[in-house]
């Protein structure tokens, strides 16, 4: 028994794979995100997948619990004795913590969409998933900029 794929039998020499599905698009986030903030990672990539299969209803609200994620993780690494009221406290608080500021201006308004992505009505209209994935993914370089430089500063404290 043979089957049809585009024109061609399977099976003979002539037969070519044109596309598997699901074909999802490559994460916008660095990898590097994955090494250092493994949870949030696969919380992003499970929100792409839910974008990716056109779950109009609930994605936006899964970048939301990435971005949590993220922001609170950030700041339990930064102040690891003040890590159970961080991961108890709201996010807006949590990003109130945060000391760099384009690092806290992009958390917050990425979490002002996704906070929209949770409720009925929008207090943001005019921003949108697209947004929040914009300032996620700079955000996230941000952070690793951030980290990179941390560790510059340290190999040049010790000289």
């Amino acid at each position: 028994a043979s089957l049809l794929l585009s024109g061609k039998l399977l099976g003979t020499d002539d037969t070519k794979l044109i596309a598997l599905y699901p074909n999802p698009k490559d994460l916008e986030i660095p990898d590097e995100m994955n090494l250092h903030y493994p949870t949030f990672y696969e919380l992003y990539r499970q929100a792409h997948r839910a974008e990716e299969e056109n779950l109009t209803e609930i994605f936006g609200a899964a970048y939301r619990k990435a971005l949590e994620t993220l922001v609170k993780t950030y700041l339990t690494e930064q102040f690891s004795a003040d890590a159970p009221a961080i991961l108890t406290e709201t996010l807006g608080k949590s990003i109130a913590r945060i000391e760099y500021p384009r690092i806290k201006a992009l958390a917050k308004v990425a979490a002002w969409i996704g906070n929209d992505e949770t409720h009925t009505v929008k207090k943001n209209p005019n921003l949108n998933v697209a947004d929040m994935k914009n300032f996620m993914v700079a955000l996230c370089h941000l952070i690793l900029a951030e980290k990179v430089g941390d560790e510059a500063a340290g190999l040049t404290a010790r000289k």
